[in-house]
């Protein structure tokens, strides 16, 4: 069987949380998810070292399953940065995701790793 690490482990049990707190039948595969890449963060900034320990980690995802959290947000989308080009985003909290003129979707979500509590992941 595959190591998927710390953080890997964490992302499969926070899927099962909200799985055994889901009726099966509302369930959706994670099909169509490509992309997935996260980050360890230090104040906003990329990797942490020995004397910097990282306080979050990012995540970022894009495909089908992006499109349809996007579709489902229930918030008016808006353009961010005041930007004319820029994707139309929605966010919940540290949640985001976008939607771009190309059709393409992502998502993505920080986790302060003391706390659990989310963070921006993308910022301007």
């Amino acid at each position: 069987m595959p190591r998927v690490g710390l953080w890997g482990g964490i992302l499969v049990a926070s899927f099962t949380l909200i799985a055994l707190m889901t009726r099966a039948d509302d369930l959706k595969e994670l099909g169509g998810i490509v992309n997935t890449t996260y980050g360890f963060f230090v104040d906003g900034s990329a990797d942490g070292d020995s004397d910097n320990p990282a306080d979050s980690v990012r995540f970022y995802f894009e495909g089908d399953a992006a499109r349809n959290i996007y579709n489902a947000m229930p918030q008016k989308a808006k353009v961010p940065c005041d930007s004319d080009d820029g994707p139309l985003s929605k966010a919940a909290g540290g949640f985001a995701c976008d939607k771009y003129a190309d059709g393409k979707y992502e998502c993505s979500v920080g986790i302060v790793l003391k706390t659990g509590a989310t963070t921006a992941a993308m910022v301007c």
